[in-house]
């Protein structure tokens, strides 16, 4: 990822510059998969949900500061300048974790790779009816999110004549839900049970899409619904990483990782396509209840499909 945010300095073109977004799209996918495997290597299980609360944190901490930052910075010294700076932050970061971060004691996967073998090992996993299930509760998740808020900012811009300003600002309100409610969520898992979180967020969640055209009114009401909404996603997400990192043995768990991850990016991109058509034909009412829809069925694959495991059966 340094050396490929480095490289959108010298991006000429719109397609050297697409390029390299996906080439940095494809370390940051490897990067996302990775950090919750890890989180399950090294912690023991009642205390996943703490630790995968931090991580998402970071996360939503990186959008909050970077996406302002790097807009002003761009605006003053050119398109090109943000990625220079988070090529130096990712140089820091690989230090660090060179330096800093231990490596768990786990068995790994001794087989070669190949394509071939990475294939079949991923078909392996879905094989099983409990990967799938996560499969389809990733997908089915951000599809939901991706079909809210995919639209939302432009509801509100045309049916409310909020500034693209006022709705940008939306995202860093969202991004300081997940920093403030991340570790806490994962927290209170770690006491009370991932799958309980898990199922009272995507019902609550249903019920905050359903009314969101209902309550919204204004920029006040506008920011309280999307704080609760990235709310109640980090109520749900931490607990849900924390769960999966149980499904496989230690040498699976990247694999599962990122599985589930690619399922859910194309369940968010799906969700994103879909909320066109719903916006154009319903208008925002149609992507609200769509992701109410999708939400609920999230919850219903958690409760019929995925079974939390007894804290004797898990090893650290």
């Amino acid at each position: 990822m340094c050396f490929i945010l480095a490289l959108h300095a010298f991006a000429n073109d719109f397609s050297a510059f697409l390029t390299f977004r996906i080439g940095a799209g494809v370390s940051g996918g490897v990067l996302t998969g990775v950090a919750v495997a890890y989180v399950g290597d090294y912690f023991p299980y009642e205390r996943r949900g703490w630790a995968n609360g931090w991580v998402m944190s970071g996360f939503a901490f990186g959008q909050v500061v970077a996406v302002p930052i790097g807009t002003i910075h761009a605006d003053h010294y050119g398109i090109r300048s943000p990625f220079i700076i988070i090529s130096i932050i990712a140089a820091i970061s690989f230090f660090l974790i060179l330096t800093v971060i231990p490596q768990p004691p786990v068995n790994h996967d001794r087989e070669s790779l190949s394509v071939i073998y990475v294939i079949k090992s991923y078909l392996k996993l879905l094989s099983q009816s409990k990967i799938l299930n996560a499969g389809l509760v990733y997908a089915t998740m951000l599809f939901a999110v991706s079909s809210f808020t995919v639209f939302f900012p432009t509801w509100l811009e045309r049916e409310l004549s909020m500034s693209p300003s006022a709705t940008a600002t939306l995202f860093i309100i969202g991004g300081l839900a997940n920093i403030l409610i991340g570790p806490q969520a994962g927290r209170w898992s770690d006491k009370v049970g991932r799958k309980p979180m898990i199922l009272a967020s995507c019902l609550l969640s249903a019920i905050v899409f359903t009314i969101t055209p209902f309550v919204v009114s204004g920029l006040l009401s506008a920011y309280a619904v999307f704080f609760l909404i990235m709310m109640l996603l980090a109520l749900r997400l931490s607990p849900l990483q924390a769960l999966l990192t149980t499904l496989v043995p230690d040498n699976q768990r990247g694999s599962l990782m990122s599985l589930v991850v690619a399922i859910g990016q194309l369940g968010g991109g799906f969700g994103g396509a879909i909320a066109g058509i719903a916006f154009a034909q319903f208008n925002f009412l149609g992507n609200a209840i769509l992701a109410a829809i999708s939400i609920t069925a999230t919850g219903l694959i958690v409760w019929y499909g995925l079974s939390e495991p007894e804290r004797a059966e898990v090893t650290s």
